[in-house]
């Protein structure tokens, strides 16, 4: 197994699973409206709150069995039956009731005509959700990354392919939905499969490692209750917006949220080396190297948001009517609400990170769930009077007060406050303003046009460089840290 070429692999699939959206997004606006692309997007967020639990936390936990053994005996192979067995009896049941509730939850968090039938039928993705999540961690705990690569990207080509395929042929969105289910439930089948028929299968049947179906349990559902707590402080709003507005609101809603995603797909790649480089200072008891990790990747980390944040601001609005047209129409005053959030969130990373080195898990964990809570119960109160645009302020306050909680927390171990690399955030702020003032002068009000975007984003890009040079936001050490990562011989020769 090479690790690298799956590291590798890993970050294609990232890639492509983020660039996707952006030619599955026009293709089921156009074909499907706001309505059909949020009721689907609605379905995806109920079953991201109920598939961890399908299983009991069995599947989300298989990583307790197999993760550490060096050899993939029959014994194991073994326990992966029994444990398949388990999550495909329960993942059924809870699919069962879920169709059975089809009416109330349409009611409760939908209220679409067409609501029962996508709901009765989607529930087949709990099923599907539980072997994926089993998959998943049994490819993660034997450290089969290729695989693992290999996956998340077969799977987003098969629901890339049936989109692409289904949607313009005006086979709707239920039809879109069962074929899904029925090719997801296919590559399962072989991916499992080959568990038993992919890897030598070595005699000994020595046990090395202990678990069973209760122990598993015990450690996967309080696992499942901790992102019950992330689930409900990102998606919770989502709930409430489909129990008192429309699925067209639903579609709006999620499309621009899709670019706070995007901030943190692009803050990702630089949080990567933070915890294991955190963890070693912290436990060398080295303030020093504290100092220079969490200032240098807050540094980084502030380059990439700021700017991220000031131009999507700029972009969203047009793209989305270039991409879905007239029913995505939305404020501005939205779309910076949903990206602040993007912001706070990514800006405090580190915070989390310090509490996660001096084992403060739990403290995270129940710090999710009442920030997940707040925001369902706010956005309960607001969204009736203020609509999209009070799902989007109860979610960034609740973002505020989490992430302000976590860093006085962390702060009780290092001095953040004096670490967060403020200057960088005043550098790169006036940066980013300097590049949308000179997009303000070529064009005040950019169109839902493809050539004026590309161009609005090449000129923010080269202002904000720039500037943030001048500024000595960047400096040179930086520019030949990227060369050597990209061209280490360049680096190399100039050191000989």
């Amino acid at each position: 197994m090479n690790v690298t070429r799956g590291v590798i692999l890993k970050t294609i699939s990232n890639i492509i699973v983020k660039a996707t959206w952006f030619v599955t997004f026009p293709i089921m606006a156009r074909y499907l409206g706001s309505d059909g692309y949020g009721a689907y997007g609605q379905l995806m967020t109920v079953m991201t709150f109920i598939v961890p639990f399908a299983s009991f936390g069995v599947g989300g936990a298989a990583i307790v069995r197999f993760m550490s053994i060096n050899d993939w005996t029959r014994q194991n192979r073994r326990w992966l039956g029994k444990i398949l067995l388990f999550v495909v009896s329960s993942a059924c049941v809870i699919s069962l009731l879920f169709a059975l509730l089809a009416p109330v939850i349409n009611h409760l968090f939908l209220g679409w005509d067409r609501g029962v039938e996508l709901f009765r039928w989607g529930s087949a993705f709990i099923f599907v959700g539980a072997l994926e999540m089993l998959i998943y961690q049994v490819l993660r705990s034997r450290l089969w990354l290729e695989e693992y690569a290999a996956f998340e990207i077969i799977q987003t080509l098969i629901n890339v392919s049936a989109i692409i395929y289904l949607v313009p042929r005006g086979y709707g969105l239920i039809y879109l939905i069962k074929t899904l289910i029925v090719l997801k439930i296919l590559f399962y089948a072989v991916m499992i499969s080959g568990f038993w028929t992919w890897h030598k299968i070595v005699a000994s049947d020595k046990e090395t490692r202990t678990a069973t179906l209760t122990r598993m349990m015990r450690f996967g559902l309080p696992m499942s209750f901790v992102g019950l707590g992330t689930t409900l402080t990102t998606l919770g709003d989502r709930l409430v917006i489909g129990h008192y507005l429309t699925a067209a609101d639903l579609g709006i809603y999620g499309a621009v949220c899709v670019f706070y995603a995007l901030i943190e797909a692009l803050n990702s790649p630089i949080m990567l080396p933070l915890y294991p480089q955190l963890m070693k200072v912290v436990d060398g008891n080295d303030p020093a190297g504290v100092a220079y990790v969490v200032g240098n990747i807050h540094k980084y980390s502030l380059l990439v948001i700021v700017p991220s944040f000031f131009l999507l601001s700029v972009i969203v609005k047009p793209l989305l009517l270039l991409m879905g047209g007239a029913e995505f129409e939305t404020g501005l005053t939205l779309i910076i609400l949903i990206l602040l959030r993007g912001v706070v969130g990514k800006f405090n990373s580190i915070a989390h990170y310090m509490l996660m080195c001096k084992d403060r898990v739990v403290f995270i964990q129940n710090s999710l769930i009442a920030a997940g809570l707040a925001n369902l119960a706010l956005s309960y109160i607001i969204v009736p009077y203020m609509g999209l645009t009070g799902a989007a302020l109860s979610g960034l306050i609740c973002f505020v007060a989490l992430e302000s909680v976590v860093f006085l927390q962390a702060s009780r171990y290092a001095p953040l406050k004096s670490l967060y690399r403020m200057d960088i955030l005043a550098k790169a702020t006036v940066a980013s303003l300097a590049a949308i003032g000179v997009i303000m002068l070529w064009n005040t009000h950019l169109a839902p046009d493809k050539f004026q975007l590309l161009f609005a984003t090449a000129v923010f890009g080269a202002v904000y460089l720039a500037v943030i040079v001048i500024l000595k936001g960047i400096d040179r050490s930086d520019i030949e840290k990227v060369i050597k990562a990209l061209a280490p011989k360049i680096i190399s020769r100039k050191q000989d």
